[in-house]
């Protein structure tokens, strides 16, 4: 239980049309009340305040009430106009009694306000100490209190909808599933250790398959999701490469919807890699224009080049940007990009300037090299046709990266993404060692089965809150806000 009064402002800093102050712990209603009196702002030069017989501690919860802060000291003193909200211990966000202050926006009265409150005996929140409250409280489980700060920092539709599914408690029902196959094992194989003579065998193994099958393939399915959580988290690195003047520049300022990168007819006109982060169906991307990349005497050039060379390694996705060619000087070039890219990185093959190029891109799909090249190399992901300058078929280019995502390491649409590096490394680590019983079950004896299990299920209950250290509840939220 918190022992003492916390507050911080819920509310970035900057002028605002309000803002709020958050103040928590035992006696917070008392203690707002040395510094708010219910009523309109005293008369300026007039006759002098009363105060009110009316207090903040008395109120019900979930009971607001109009005022205004004074000086510690003097009611006459007045800080601003203002409405409190209370909630009682139980039924706050913290599960502690707690006070909210909304006051008018501005950097003045946002240091003045706090400056009162901690000298009212308030101590400065430490950065989440709000949210640690609610968890340890049982207001939220661990999942949903990482879930909280994601919301938080959600800057596409698809961050904000994996964030709100953790809050809304889906990671602790997913994983209690698991949790309970472990259990219904672990019950069994205690049972057969204390009394072997009374085990039933061929409804042992039958539970130790169906539990462990059960287990994986939910496990599975939640790993595969992490390169989904991971581009959520740090964003999915597309790299525009191809010889110069194909029309990398025009394929980024299509995609972006803005003239970020420099166009001319000139080869060799960008001579270092342009980065630019967008939106893209809810995808958080970084756009990556290349130095077209060729034999240069130009020494800024040539930086330009080794430049692009180094993002090749670095990407998640590749666009191979190639112009109308016949198709054997195009094959070349394809040789080319797979020699430097080292063949480890998925790429489409873009072939721009539809709008120009005549019999070059007829009969694609019966072209010898690309369906060998689908074939045998399991990083190519298929072509497409467009013209950057015309806007035909960037749509589907689109489509092409919302698509990339949707399927990545094979996972499903509705399966559970952890955005959280935390919890991937746990569900991994988990995964594992659930991997290893599955391999060696037949040769462990039931006590080191039994241990292995525990494992496991701690893991697991790490992610979720049961299991964890008060050194790393300290380090998840120190990465909050303060006021969070």
């Amino acid at each position: 239980m918190l022992d003492e009064i916390i507050a911080a402002f819920a509310t970035p800093v900057g002028s605002s049309g309000l803002q709020v102050l958050r103040v928590a712990g035992p006696g917070s209603a008392e203690l707002v009340d040395k510094i708010f009196n219910f009523g309109p702002l005293p008369d300026f030069n007039k006759k002098r305040a009363i105060r009110s017989e009316r207090r903040i501690a008395k109120l019900k919860g979930y009971q607001a009430a109009f005022g205004y802060l004074h000086d510690i000291n003097d009611i006459n003193k007045p800080l601003d106009q203002v409405v409190i909200t209370k909630f009682v211990k139980g039924k706050s966000y913290t599960g502690e009694e707690q006070v909210e202050i909304s006051l008018h926006g501005g950097a003045a009265l946002r240091k003045e306000t706090l400056d009162l409150v901690l000298r009212a005996g308030a101590r400065l929140a430490e950065a989440g100490e709000f949210t640690k409250w609610a968890f340890i409280n049982g207001k939220m489980d661990l999942s949903q209190a990482e879930a909280v700060m994601g919301i938080i920092e959600a800057d596409t539709y698809r961050q904000h909808q994996a964030a709100l599914r953790h809050l809304q408690g889906e990671t602790a029902e997913k994983l209690q599933g698991v949790k309970e196959r472990v259990y219904e094992l672990l019950s069994a194989l205690e049972v057969d250790i204390e009394y072997p003579e009374y085990e039933d065998f061929a409804l042992q193994e039958e539970l130790i398959n169906s539990n462990i099958d059960f287990v994986l393939e939910t496990l599975d399915k939640v790993v595969k999701s992490n390169k989904k959580g991971e581009v959520l988290r740090e964003g999915l690195q597309l790299v525009l490469v191809g010889e110069p003047n194909v029309g990398k520049s025009s394929i980024l300022n299509a995609l972006s919807g803005e003239d970020r990168a420099i166009v001319t007819d000139i080869a060799g006109t960008t001579r270092d890699s342009i980065e630019l982060k967008i939106d893209l169906g809810g995808i958080p991307l970084t756009l990556y224009d290349t130095a077209g990349i060729r034999e240069t005497e130009d020494p800024i050039e040539r930086l330009g080049v080794e430049r692009s060379k180094e993002l090749l390694n670095k990407a998640d996705l590749l666009f191979l940007v190639l112009t109308p060619k016949i198709k054997s000087e195009l094959e070349e070039e394809i040789d080319k990009f797979l020699r430097l890219s080292a063949g480890d990185r998925d790429y489409y093959i873009v072939l721009n300037k539809l709008d120009i190029s005549g019999d070059h891109y007829s009969n694609l799909d019966s072209w010898e090299y690309l369906k060998k090249l689908k074939e045998e190399d399991k990083h190519f992901k298929g072509y497409l046709s467009v013209s950057a300058s015309t806007g035909e078929a960037i749509e589907d280019l689109k489509d092409l990266v919302i698509n990339y995502y949707e399927n990545l390491s094979g996972s499903g649409a509705n399966d559970l993404v952890l955005t959280s590096k935390r919890q991937q490394h746990l569900i991994e680590s988990a995964f594992e060692v659930f991997k290893t019983i599955d391999q060696d079950r037949s040769i462990l004896p039931n006590d080191i089965l039994a241990a292995a299990l525990r494992q496991g299920l701690e893991l697991l209950s790490e992610i979720t809150g049961e299991n964890v250290s008060e050194n790393m509840l300290d380090d998840i939220f120190s990465r909050f806000c303060i006021g969070k």
